[in-house]
């Protein structure tokens, strides 16, 4: 069980954490649980949509016809250094961690694509 928290999602630009495109919920969900430990939470069969969840981030993943390539999202963690080696040892070839600067906040980030294209940054903000 990972140590690593889940604190807070936010969208990057026009992207909807809770209208995330993807190819098929039904293999996405699969890579999701499998890759970062998201777990299934509600899945509407007529629309298409697979809504999961780790600690406090919700998202949901829907076969909407938009580009995943064009959706992205920060995913807050409790230690973006744990969450990068937890995510290199499931296989989702992260970045290196950086530092950036948004506003006037100090973050520690590295980035991660799903299978289908969507990129999410996780990191930390800074003290």
């Amino acid at each position: 069980m990972s140590q690593v928290v889940y604190k807070a999602i936010h969208p990057i630009g026009e992207s909807n954490p809770l209208d995330m495109p993807v190819r098929n919920i039904d293999t996405a969900g699969v890579w999701y649980e499998m890759r970062l430990e998201f777990r299934s939470i509600d899945r509407d069969q007529n629309r298409r949509t697979l809504r999961m969840m780790r600690d406090d981030v919700v998202l949901e993943l829907a076969e909407n016809g938009r580009d995943p390539e064009q959706e992205s999202c920060y995913i807050e963690v409790s230690d973006v250094e744990a969450a990068r080696i937890e995510l290199d040892q499931h296989e989702t070839n992260p970045t290196e961690i950086r530092d950036e600067k948004y506003g006037d906040a100090n973050y520690r980030v590295f980035f991660i694509r799903d299978p289908d294209g969507l990129c999410y940054c996780i990191g930390q903000k800074q003290p």
